[in-house]
């Protein structure tokens, strides 16, 4: 856990901001060593990254 909180304050999303989101919801998507291919080449290679997605239930 110590991990992702310290990715979200290195994307802007400090504790005191994220305490301060009533309403939104925060997601992470994480991808890790993913096996596939390169689209142009067709070499196999494996992918790595996470995603934040940020949304909010309008009433």
């Amino acid at each position: 856990m110590a991990g992702i909180k310290q990715l979200l304050d290195k994307e802007g999303y400090t504790a005191s901001k994220r305490a301060s989101m009533s309403g939104y919801k925060l997601g992470i998507q994480i991808v890790n060593n993913i096996s596939g291919y390169q689209e142009e080449s067709g070499d196999a290679t494996r992918w790595n990254g996470y995603v934040f997605i940020l949304g909010r239930v309008d009433n």
